[in-house]
């Protein structure tokens, strides 16, 4: 098991040592007990294991559902299992999914893109008896990241598929639906084969419908940030001067104040969560009661619509 702290969070006195590769050897070697690191001053540090044995407990007890589950509906007239989860936790998923992105960004859990089967969440165990969406599990393999690292494709319209594949990820998340699913004919390759630029056809169209509030059963009261952040995953014309540049420290650059920083400033002006201490706070079961964020027609909400 793995915990990642941050700088503002307060963990007890114990010796640290700066991490400067090979992440993946420090999980293997953490058997049966929980691995620990901080995030200080733009550093990795690897903290002394902690006991994990209720966490492992968990795990055995309980049964992993994936974000395509809870997205998949048994029967057109029947409602997914997401379609119940307030909009508040589906912000907080969402922010969690971007900040994991940059972190793990061009590193060995990264080797392909995300997609709703690689998400999971914990339920029916002793501490995880329903769902939290807001406690997530990315499901990863280590390996080498230059062993995942494949030609260019430059037939694909977007040249980040990894940004593009969290742009899914929160659209699927604030929509309530599989983005692929909604493929059209004109979509796919002669009306039936999908292409790699139909997610990102697909997306596009998607998020132009709903903020233009041409989605049937979805509010269209949306928070500045997430649609900001939502834009900046999908529009190539503004990440296509990105793709010049061989270093990869602009796309970093990139995610956090593009992506990361909006989704952070919806959450910080919904539910007055300082930015400092939103790491602290995702984690907290107790929210400062709100209206939902963007599926509910019945609260106005006083963001940007």
């Amino acid at each position: 098991m793995l915990s990642f702290y941050y700088r503002s969070v307060s963990i007890p006195n114990v010796p640290r040592k700066e991490v400067w590769y090979n992440v993946c050897e420090l999980v293997r070697g953490a058997q049966n007990a929980r691995l620990r690191m901080q995030v200080d001053h733009g550093k990795l540090w690897h903290l002394r294991v902690g006991v994990g044995g209720d966490l492992i407990k968990d795990i055995k007890q309980g049964k992993f559902l994936s974000l395509h589950d809870l997205l998949r509906c048994e029967t057109p007239e029947a409602e997914s299992m997401l379609s119940a989860v307030e909009g508040k936790d589906r912000l907080v998923l969402s922010f969690i999914l971007a900040t994991s992105l940059l972190h793990l960004y061009q590193g060995p859990w990264l080797q392909k893109t995300w997609s709703n089967q690689d998400i999971c969440f914990l339920v029916g165990s002793h501490r995880h008896v329903t769902l939290n969406l807001t406690t997530p599990f990315l499901t990863a393999s280590c390996t080498d990241p230059a062993s995942a690292t494949g030609p260019i494709d430059f037939n694909q319209l977007h040249p980040y598929p990894s940004i593009l594949a969290l742009g899914i990820l929160l659209l699927e998340i604030s929509l309530n639906t599989i983005v692929k699913n909604n493929a059209t004919d004109d979509e796919k390759q002669e009306g039936r084969h999908m292409t790699i630029n139909t997610d990102w056809l697909v997306a596009s169209r998607l998020f132009k419908d709903w903020i233009m509030g041409r989605r049937p059963g979805i509010s269209n009261i949306i928070p500045e940030g997430l649609k900001v952040a939502v834009n900046a995953c999908l529009d190539v014309d503004k990440i296509a001067e990105l793709s010049l540049l061989a270093d990869v420290e602009p796309v970093r650059q990139y995610i956090f104040t593009s992506i990361v920083v909006p989704l952070g400033t919806a959450l910080s002006t919904t539910y007055n969560i300082p930015l400092e201490h939103l790491h602290e706070e995702v984690g907290k079961e107790t929210w400062p009661q709100k209206p939902d964020l963007f599926d509910d027609y019945n609260n106005k909400h006083p963001l940007d619509q």
